[in-house]
């Protein structure tokens, strides 16, 4: 398990784009991130198999970056106990550093 530095930039048109900070960890090909939500509550975030997506950055050492797409299935009250399904698409740019190797 690598422990990482890392910078993830959430794109969305309608609320603008959010930057969180912190420390994760790479846990074979998964990145796994302590993150906040907006009410403060901690969370941890895991974007299974996306090691693979990310690469070296050129003319830097120990720095990674790339983007990642994670599909998410919400549910809306379209009438009064009448629910609609909605897959969307949430796209995020991930930069990371290795602090060290577990």
């Amino acid at each position: 398990m690598k422990k990482i530095i890392f910078s993830l930039t959430k794109f969305s048109r309608k609320n603008g784009n959010t930057k969180t900070k912190g420390i994760g960890y790479i846990d074979g090909n998964n990145f796994i991130l302590a993150l906040h939500a907006n009410n403060g509550m901690p969370y941890v975030k895991i974007f299974e198999d996306a090691v693979k997506l990310i690469h070296l950055v050129p003319a830097r050492t120990n720095e990674y970056a790339g983007y990642l797409s994670e599909l998410v299935t919400i549910q809306s009250e379209v009438k009064e106990n009448s629910f609609e399904e909605k897959q969307i698409t949430i796209d995020y740019h991930l930069w990371y550093s290795v602090l060290d190797e577990q």
